[in-house]
Parts: structure tokens; sequence; C-alpha cells
């Protein structure tokens, strides 16, 4: 028997509700702390985020109890976190030493969102000594040369993992230290992340602190550039590089979503003005920058309609707290739009890449309600980018999407999420619609609307070049990096 939808929207208000108290909450413990912006305190703050949010909303203020149950079950997992490091770098032992070099680039051992913009900058020529490859040893480095070469060639570039086991055993003390200090702060933190999340943030924790010791020992240069950091392991990482001098920069990787992008280097370069302005207020970072971009000329394809969608994505708290069904109702909505709208046109859906991590049962249901639908396969080889500039109408739900095809001269019309920020650079995009009825409307909107919607857009959000373009332009990510 299915959900009547009225009390499905009230069910779903009353979560938004509960997480915005809840988040409310967190902010003010962390903000209470003698050091805010300490790895364990930004750590335990970013646990708490969606779910643990909610739970401490509807907590209603009551203290949760940290009785000798709690104490017992953190030293635990402390005691695992500890041992899975050491168990990594028995297997990776990492060596003693850093090439000699002035520049660096700082990147998990993986292609993904938060690698691939600084890998395509140095594609395309942005200047770098080496590369610091970041995160838990978990394959041998000849391999990640290997899924790296379609950016970075066959060349002799240099990776180097800043860790070794040596610089573990030597920071063992320290790290006791700080998974002490780490129990302080989640005693009194109103969120209790889950065991396998605790057990993780003590892991990267430790990590930072033997990459730290590496770090004090091997480290040198001037500037590290980061694709993505803000936990425990990367910032003691940063931390030990700024004490011997080197600026670091993080070029953030998509559109901030606020406390969860929160990190201590240097510079931020951030994708828009609007995320620059935001972190500047936020605070943690030194300074907050983006690369402006000029104003791109209005265009539009002349195909069908095309959905851009990120509901079904593992780490999006809609699809943890309700599965496909966000995705399923965004399918229906711009089924139903294009129907309301007089759309005679093919409809193309194109899901985000992390919906092949989702459960195939759950992905045969996606795929079936979209054929049913009359949604088309987007066809492989095809990016979005390239998509979008053949499509008449594009429709996309909230994410960094959204920017890039602004800086392609189009407007898509955005779904937004009901757990996105109201303070979020897309809280403030003009083209958008929450029903089929708004949908169709944005979709029937001649060129002359749309264009002049891209130029209230445009000034809201502030779009930034992307890393590959900065570099593409001017040979290196800009004159901030120089001096960070």
């Amino acid at each position: 028997m299915s959900q009547d939808p009225q009390s499905s929207h009230a069910a779903e208000d009353a979560l938004a509700a509960a997480r915005r108290r809840g988040a409310a909450r967190l902010e003010r413990w962390r903000l209470s702390l003698a050091d805010p912006l300490s790895p364990a305190a930004l750590e335990l703050a970013k646990a708490g985020l969606g779910e643990g949010e909610i739970a401490c909303g509807l907590a209603e203020g009551a203290a949760p109890v940290r009785g000798l149950g709690w104490v017992l079950r953190f030293w635990l997992l402390a005691g695992l976190a500890w041992a899975s490091v050491l168990a990594a770098l028995l297997r990776f032992p990492g060596r003693g030493g850093l090439p000699a070099g002035r520049r660096w680039v700082a990147l998990h051992a993986e292609v993904s969102n938060r690698t691939r913009p600084l890998l395509e900058a140095m594609r395309v020529g942005e200047p770098a000594d080496g590369l610091l490859v970041l995160g838990f040893p978990r394959h041998p480095l000849p391999k990640l040369r290997r899924a790296w070469a379609p950016w970075l060639g066959s060349g002799a570039l240099p990776l180097v993992r800043p860790v070794s086991l040596v610089a573990f055993l030597v920071s063992t003390r320290q790290a006791w230290r700080a998974l002490a200090g780490a129990s302080r702060l989640a005693a009194s933190c109103p969120v209790t992340p889950r065991a396998r999340d605790l057990m993780a943030m003590l892991a990267r924790l430790v990590l930072g602190e033997a990459s730290a010791q590496w770090w004090a020992k091997h480290g040198g240069g001037d500037l590290v550039t980061f694709g993505h950091t803000g936990t425990a392991d990367t910032t003691l990482l940063e931390l030990a590089q700024q004490a011997k001098g080197a600026g670091t920069v993080h070029v953030v990787h998509g559109v901030s979503a606020g406390r969860n992008f929160l990190g201590r280097s240097n510079v931020a370069i951030l994708r828009c003005g609007h995320d620059a302005d935001w972190h500047a207020r936020l605070g943690g970072y030194g300074r907050c920058e983006w690369l402006p971009a000029r104003p791109p000329a209005w265009k539009r394809g002349n195909g069908g309609l095309l959905l851009l969608s990120s509901f079904a994505h593992p780490m999006y708290l809609g699809y943890r707290l309700h599965g496909i069904a966000e995705e399923s109702a965004l399918l229906r909505a711009v089924a139903e739009a294009a129907g309301l709208a007089g759309i005679d046109a093919p409809m193309t859906w194109l899901p985000h890449p992390a919906s092949s991590l989702l459960a195939a049962s759950e992905r045969e249901a996606l795929r079936a309600l979209a054929a049913s639908l009359g949604f088309l396969d987007a066809p492989s080889g095809q990016g979005f980018r390239e998509l979008a500039a053949q499509s008449r109408w594009v429709v996309s739900s909230e994410s960094t999407v959204v920017i890039e095809l602004m800086a392609d001269g189009q407007l898509p019309v955005m779904w937004p999420s009901p757990w996105g920020e109201p303070e979020a650079a897309l809280g403030s995009y003009p083209s958008r619609a929450l029903s089929a009825a708004e949908l169709a409307r944005e979709l029937l909107g001649d060129d002359a609307s749309r264009e002049a919607g891209l130029a209230r857009a445009w000034d809201a959000l502030r779009p930034g070049l992307s890393p590959a373009e900065a570099s593409r332009q001017s040979a290196t990510l800009g004159p901030s990096l120089g001096s960070p």
C-alpha cells in the first residue's frame, strides 16, 4: 500500500526541521570548544552531518549518556583503528625520503571527482615536481601510476606516500595522546557516530600523526596543492607542511556544502564567488578565493530533453534515508512536466556514475521505471556536457553540474534537494522547480527569458574557472597559489 503523498511530505518536513535543529546544536558545540578547528573537532562535527543531525534534533536537547560502556567501546575502536593503520603500513611500509622539488600536488589514490580536476590540470600543463599520495595505503604505487596514466602520461613524475612504518612507530606516543584528546571531545559531542564511522575517524587521526611525523623529518618544498582535505589525516599533514614553511592550497572539487568542506589550508580555491564569501564567514581557511570566469554566450541545443540526476548516490542523505524514492520521484516529475509542456521529443536520462554502486535490484528498478516513463539511456562514450550541448531542454538535480553547465552558456532547470543547505550557492539559483507544474513552466521559457535567467544566475553565483581551464589560460592555477 503506497504512502499518502501529503503525509510523506509532512514526514520529510519534520525530518528536515529536526536536522536544522540538530545542525545548530552541533555547531554550537563545536564553537564552544577551546579549538573548534582541531582535526578531531572537525572530524566529529563532520561525522554528525546528516543522520546525526536529525537524531540530535529529535532528541530535543537531551544530553547523550556516556557511561562505562561508551568508554570501553571508544577505546576498543581506538585500538582497532591503531591496529588497522599498522596493518596497512606493514603491507606498504613506505619510503624514508622525498625527491627534490618545490611544488607538490596531493591526491587520494583513486580516479574520482576529488582527483580528476587536478589530474586534468596537470594534463594540460599545471607544473608539479611530484604527487603526494594521500589516504590509507591499499595498492602499490605502480598500479596507481597506470590508473593515472591518461593524465600523467608515461613520464617519471615521482609518486610518494608521505608516511612510513618507521614514522608510524615514532609517532605512537603522539597518536595515543591524540586519541585521548578525541575521547574527551567525543564524550561531550551531542552526536554519537556509528562504530564504523568512529573507527574510521580515529584511524585517520593515527595516520595523520604518522604523516606529520614523516613530513617533519623528510618533507620540503614551497607549495602543496590538495585535491581534497579537511579530514584528520590530511589536516595533520598540512599543519606539518605549514610548520616547515610550505604553503598549502585546497582546490575544492565541487560546489560547497558548507561545514563538510571546512579545512585548515592557507588558501582555499572555491568553485564560485558565492562559496568563497561563504567560507570566509565559516572560518578555517587562511584565505578563500575563486578564479573568476568570464560570462559565456548563451547557448541552446536543438535536440530533446536531458535529465541529469544524482539522488541515487550512496553518499546522498536522501538515499541513505529513503533509498531510491527521491530519484524515482524526480523521474516521474520530469516525465509529467514534459507532458504538461507538450514536449514531443526524445527524453534521455543520465544518472550519476555513483549509481553503479547501488544494489542491482535498485539499479534495475530505476532502469525499468525510466523506460516505462519514456526515457532513453544516455549513449555510451558521451559526457554530460556534450549531451547537454545537444539538448534543447536540460533538467538537473541539485549538484555541481549546474554550475559547470552555466560555464558552457546553458541554464539547466534545477530540481532542488530537500536536504540542501539554504546558504549554499545553489540555494540562490533562479531557474528551479519543486513540482511538475513548476518544471513545465520553466521548460516553456523562451530563449530570451532563459538567456536573462543565465545572467541573473551568473551574478548570484559568480562561477569560477575549473582548475584545468585556469591552467590552460595562464599555465598555473592562478597567482594566489604562488603566495599562500
